[in-house]
Formats: C-alpha cells, sequence, structure tokens
C-alpha cells in the first residue's frame, strides 16, 4: 500500500523559484529528511468547489488515504478535474498538484 505525504521546505523554497535557496534546503534535509516531511492525505475531491479542488491532511498514518500502487497514487495525485479541466492560462487543472507530495510505502 502507498500514501501521500507533503514535502514542507522551510520558507517554501521551491516556490521562490531561486534555486540556490531550493538546493540548499535540499541538502539540508539530506541530514534529517524527516524534518521536511509534513501530513499525509486523509481524503481529497478534485470535483469540489467548482474543479479548484478539496483536500484534507492528517498527522496519523493510519487516517491517510492508501492507494494499491505507486501509480494508483501518482495518478491521483495528477488527476485533472472534469468540472473546470483547464486553468485560466491554459494549461491542465490539477488541483492536488498545487501540494509538493511524496509517495511512501507503508504496510
Amino acid at each position: 500500500m502507498f500514501v501521500l505525504r507533503t514535502v514542507q521546505i522551510e520558507g517554501d523554497a521551491l516556490a521562490t523559484g531561486r534555486p540556490g535557496l531550493a538546493a540548499k534546503a535540499a541538502v539540508e534535509a539530506l541530514g534529517e529528511p524527516e524534518k521536511m516531511l509534513g501530513e499525509y492525505l486523509m481524503r481529497a475531491d478534485i470535483e469540489a468547489y467548482d474543479g479548484r479542488g478539496y483536500a484534507e491532511f492528517t498527522r496519523k498514518l493510519k487516517k491517510a488515504m492508501r492507494f494499491a500502487s505507486y501509480e494508483a497514487a501518482f495518478e491521483f495525485w495528477r488527476a485533472q478535474s472534469k468540472v473546470r479541466p483547464l486553468r485560466a492560462d491554459g494549461r491542465p487543472n490539477r488541483p492536488l498538484t498545487a501540494f509538493n507530495i511524496t509517495i511512501q510505502r507503508v504496510d
């Protein structure tokens, strides 16, 4: 089984567009990878709010949404809304990709 878990880089280094800051955060995380990991996806509905999506997270692994395979978890994260398939910029609307995630195998 697999779960989706958020990755949290202090100060949102990836979102700044400053590669040096993102690289620094990544190197620091090598020593303490658990420090970067956030909450588990508990439930989500990409069609909620007119295709803008809804997601709820939890710190408890036992409440995390489970997927049968890595591929299934990845496809769920990248799912495109059918209600609002495109964003204003014309690119695919994939609400859950607003979150940086990692896919973890669990028992």
